[in-house]
């Protein structure tokens, strides 16, 4: 709730880590947060590097509610991406490749 507070900027969820566990903790249908609302927003950029560790956790995660909320989020991830990279066609700016190499 923390993080989808209105006008809470949510470039405050950098590191990758951070990322895969508020995707995970919004997959969970209790949460009440609607995952794709916070997939679509401009403010909340997924890090490529998240996808593999909500793969990761799904793997080896041995509490089954949180290896289920992974690859739910996992799922609904690589989906937006799909969807998300057929819309839009951006030219990346000198601050995505620095970000990337983060």
């Amino acid at each position: 709730a923390y993080f989808t507070q209105p006008g809470r900027n949510r470039k405050v969820i950098k590191t990758d880590l951070d990322q895969a566990w508020f995707l995970m903790g919004a997959a969970a249908p209790e949460s009440g947060i609607k995952i794709d609302s916070e997939l679509n927003n401009p403010n909340f950029r997924i890090k490529k590097s998240t996808d593999d560790i909500l793969k990761w956790y799904a793997e080896v995660e041995k509490d089954t509610v949180v290896c289920q909320y992974a690859q739910t989020a996992s799922k609904l991830v690589e989906h937006w991406r799909t969807h998300w990279e057929r819309v839009q066609a951006v030219q990346p700016t000198l601050f995505d490749f620095l970000e990337e190499k983060d």
